[in-house]
Parts: C-alpha cells; structure tokens; sequence
C-alpha cells in the first residue's frame, strides 16, 4: 500500500520543538538518575519508575496531538471532496435537464394552443432532476446561481399550468432566455468543480 503523508512546515515545526524538549528532559532526568544512584537511596526505584511514566507521557501526549491534528485536517478534506463531488454531478443532472427543456421549448415555438402542444408541455417539460438534486446542492453554487435555477423551474412550473394562456408565448421565449442564461453558468461551474475534485 502506498500512502504519502504530507507534513506541513508548522507541523514540521512542532515536531522539531517536541522531541528538542523532550531530549532535553530525558537528558535531565538521565543525569539526575545517576547523581540519585550514587546516593544509594532505597527510594530510587520508585524515582526512576516516575520519571519514566512522566517522559512517557509527554511523548505520548505530543504525538496523540500531532496525529488528532492531522486526522482532523483529512476528515475536513474528504468532507470538503465528497461535497464537491455531489455538487458536481447535481450540477451535471440539472445542466441536461435544462438542455432537454429547452429543446422542448424550441418544439414549441411558434406557439399554438392545440392539443398536440398541451401534450408536450404537460410530458416533455421535466423538473425531475431539479426536485431530486436541489436540496443537495452545496455552499460550491453561488445564491445568484441557485436563484437562477430556481427562476427556471418556477417558469417551467407557470408554463405548464397556464398552457391556456394567451401570454404562453412569452412565457416560453422569457423561460429560454433563462435556461441559456443558466446553461452558461453551469457550464463554468461545472468546469471549476471539476478542477477541483482530486482523482
């Protein structure tokens, strides 16, 4: 298995400092252990075993540190990955929706309250991906983006309930002008996305 750990230079540094001061301790405790021995004290024993549990535990407690520190910092990562990653394919789904819909609007142009036209409508117009996919978006998609999208769907939405209408057919020229608009955005989106995701 190959696993590259990257250290950063702050890390590098804590490290460097943990183990100087815990040479330095060790080193103290080293001579103080022979100066206690020359004195043959009963006690000494229990002098050595404390110093030990001591210097032991400041090791322990400093790499348990560095290693929760750099847990930590990978869990954040692979969150932050895994949200770009749902991002990116909603974003995707949403972007061929948008294209279909508007290849139905295209069929729709010059407008004519038949049933042929009513049928298209009421099957062809689908927000299928965007109820499935929207509440998945992430904090990647600007409010400005999201708005856009939302303006789209509630077009698509208005389009299908007033097919009656007399205005249909600027609902329908107004909900293109949308999507492309959309289409665009989505297009650049995807791409930084996509640059963003680790493989």
């Amino acid at each position: 298995m190959n696993r590259q750990i990257n250290i950063s230079f702050k890390v590098l540094i804590w490290i460097i400092i943990s183990v100087v001061i815990t040479c330095i301790l060790l080193g103290f405790s080293i001579v103080a252990i022979i100066e206690m021995s020359k004195s043959n004290n009963s006690w000494l024993d229990t002098t050595i075993s404390s110093l030990g549990n001591i210097s032991g535990g400041i090791i322990g407690g400093i790499v348990a540190f560095l290693v929760a520190g750099y847990q930590v910092k990978k869990g954040t990562e692979h969150i932050y990955q895994q949200s770009v990653r749902t991002t990116y394919t909603m974003m995707r789904l949403i972007r061929e929706e948008i294209s279909y819909n508007n290849l139905v609007l295209d069929s729709l142009i010059p407008y004519s309250p038949t049933e042929e036209h009513h049928n298209i409508i009421d099957t062809h117009l689908q927000n299928t991906q965007w109820l499935n996919c929207s509440p998945n978006l992430g904090p990647e998609i600007t409010d400005e983006e999201f708005l856009n999208l939302c303006n789209i769907y509630r077009q698509i939405s208005v389009i299908k309930s007033s097919k009656n209408s007399t205005e249909i057919s600027s609902l329908i020229e107004e909900a293109k002008t949308l999507s492309r608009k959309a289409i665009d955005s989505l297009d650049e989106n995807i791409i930084v996305l996509k640059n963003k995701l680790i493989h």
